[in-house]
């Protein structure tokens, strides 16, 4: 196996040799995929799209070279010096491709690059305050002002013409209660664009927060009223006013003072007119400042409890004698000026007339008040009452039926008998001293005309009296019909014929109408009444006459009876 190695190991070599010179002479093309850099661009001018351009690159040469390329080992630089401002296409040449020597390029794709060339510029730009949190409360931020304003950008002329102002950092003004000065930073990212560091601040203005609110204007009195007078009323108009100021301030304040109003000695009411000082520093009054304080004074009132004395007129009769007196309530609270009520211990009722009195006496009279007194229980009235003892008496009174309906329509009562007329009545001599009859229970009217008795009527006895003989009446009610009044006109009934040569002129009758009294539907069934005939034969000049009116019906009753006529005659 061994044999012959050197020999072998030489063939080999030779071979691998062979191999070697046959592959290296041995053409073939190949792809790479190479970068393009841009290598200058005319002054004043810059690159937009910055993008990483590509271009595929054919190439051709030994496959030896060939297999030993990456894309790495090719370059493609362009050159945009020529080019000006604009969207351009720009050809890759093949000089712009760097290849190994012996590696041919034979195509590239693509074969041109699209590139965006702009101007650069430098364009001043506002800055924005940002502000984050609030101020202390009671204040606001009235304004942030950053130093400097603005700052110079340089950049694309494109890009700078998008930019109207550029924010800050946030401005923290949480809890401020007054100016600050505030270091700020522009955070602004803009590819291509450029700017100059320097330091940047923001004076923050913050303020008092300004509000308006409505309280009430209240006034206070000093001195003492004259004696016996107090003040009832302090009244002040209008009854707020509006402020204005710092919120802190104001929403602090619950009130308006008008100052005080002296009273010394006053007993009368009296007005002015006040100008009213801010509350606090800062505080204005907005729409008015001027306020009108009435101060009512009036006469004390006070309040007092006193007794009640009965005020008694007059004797009891011969046979009663007076007893306790008792005064329903006894005392009474009274409420009045301080000068009314000033040493009252009493006050006495209205006058009670126990004159001729009989038994017991109640009465409710009034009291007798000092002027502008009142009683604080809102009574009227108190009660007295007066014992008294009494003695038994006996009277003959009539008796008087009473009655709880009416007659009928057409029909009226024309007469009431009662049976026996009068009763024996036993009682207080004082209650039957003023008695004049004595009343039946109510009765029922009868509905039908003509008489009608009523046994066995009860008879009311008045509150006191003790016994009435006998208990019992009998009555009797006779219903008539009812009659009516009415007033009708009188015409004069003329008979006969004036004798020739004569004519009647005028007839007069005096009174013209004369009244007519009956039964309703035979009084209203007639709309006039007649004389008594009246003879012309024998008339021979003017002459009066009385003449009877007559009845146009039975039942009816005329009044006057009779009329004067008068007959006025002429010759023809």
């Amino acid at each position: 196996m061994f044999d012959n190695l050197p020999l072998k190991l030489f063939s080999l070599l030779l071979a691998s040799l062979v191999w070697l010179f046959v592959m290296g002479e041995e053409h073939s093309e190949r792809s790479y995929t190479v970068p393009v850099q841009i290598s200058r661009l005319a002054d004043g001018l810059v690159l937009l799209n910055e993008e990483d351009y590509v271009v595929e690159v054919q190439v051709s040469g030994p496959r030896g070279i060939l297999n030993n390329l990456s894309d790495n080992t090719f370059t493609a630089t362009l050159d945009l010096v020529p080019y000006g401002k604009g969207e351009v296409d720009v050809a890759i040449p093949r000089e712009a491709i760097k290849a190994p020597k012996g590696v041919n390029i034979t195509r590239i794709r693509p074969a041109t690059v699209r590139v965006h060339l702009d101007s650069v510029v430098e364009k001043r730009i506002p800055l924005k305050a940002v502000v984050r949190g609030e101020p202390d409360g009671g204040y606001e931020v009235r304004g942030v002002q950053l130093d400097p304003p603005s700052i110079s950008l340089t950049g694309p002329e494109t890009l700078l013409t998008q930019i109207t102002e550029i924010p800050t950092t946030p401005i923290d003004v949480t809890g401020l209660t007054g100016d600050a000065t505030v270091p700020v930073r522009v955070e602004f990212q803009r590819h291509l664009v450029s700017w100059p560091a320097r330091p940047l601040l923001a004076q923050v203005v913050v303020v008092p927060h300004i509000v308006t609110r409505a309280l009430p204007v209240v006034a206070a009195v000093t001195g003492t009223v004259r004696d016996g007078y107090e003040v009832t009323e302090v009244k002040v108009t209008p009854e707020a006013v509006v402020v204005r100021g710092p919120q802190r301030l104001v929403e602090g304040l619950t009130q308006v003072s008008a100052g005080a109003v002296d009273v010394t000695d006053r007993h009368s009411p009296l007005s002015r007119q006040v100008t009213l000082s801010p509350p606090a520093e800062q505080v204005s009054f907005p729409e008015t400042d001027r306020v009108a304080v009435q101060v009512e004074i009036s006469e004390r009132q006070e309040e007092r409890e006193v007794t009640i004395q009965p005020l008694l007129h007059g004797e009891v009769d011969r046979d009663f004698q007076r007893g306790t007196v008792q005064v329903i309530p006894d005392r009474v609270r009274l409420r009045g000026p301080y000068r009314r009520l000033q040493g009252v211990k009493q006050v006495d009722t209205e006058t009670v007339e126990i004159g001729g009195a009989r038994l017991l006496t109640v009465a409710h009279p009034g009291l007798r008040l000092p002027a502008a007194v009142e009683r604080m229980d809102g009574g009227s009235t108190v009660t007295v009452i007066v014992g008294l003892e009494e003695r038994i008496a006996h009277r003959t009174l009539a008796v008087r039926p009473t009655f709880k309906n009416d007659p009928p329509a057409d029909l009226q009562v024309e007469r009431v008998e009662v049976r026996p007329a009068e009763v024996e009545v036993s009682g207080p001599a004082h209650l039957l001293r003023d008695l004049k009859e004595v009343v039946t229970k109510p009765l029922h009217l009868p509905a039908k005309q003509g008489r009608s008795p009523l046994a066995g009527v009860d008879l009311l006895l008045p509150t006191g009296v003790a016994k009435v003989t006998p208990a019992r009446v009998e009555v009797s009610v006779t219903l008539a019909p009812w009659l009516v009044h009415r007033r009708l006109p009188v015409h004069p009934t003329l008979e006969g014929a004036l004798p020739a040569g004569l004519r009647l002129t005028e007839v007069v009758v005096v009174p013209g109408q004369v009244e007519v009294v009956g039964p309703r539907r035979g009084v209203e069934a007639i709309t006039e009444l007649a004389t008594a005939p009246i003879s012309l034969v024998r008339a021979r000049a003017t002459q009066s006459l009385t003449v009877r009116v007559v009845a146009p019906a039975a039942g009816l009753e005329v009044t006057p009876a009779e009329v004067a006529v008068t007959l006025r005659v002429e010759t023809e």
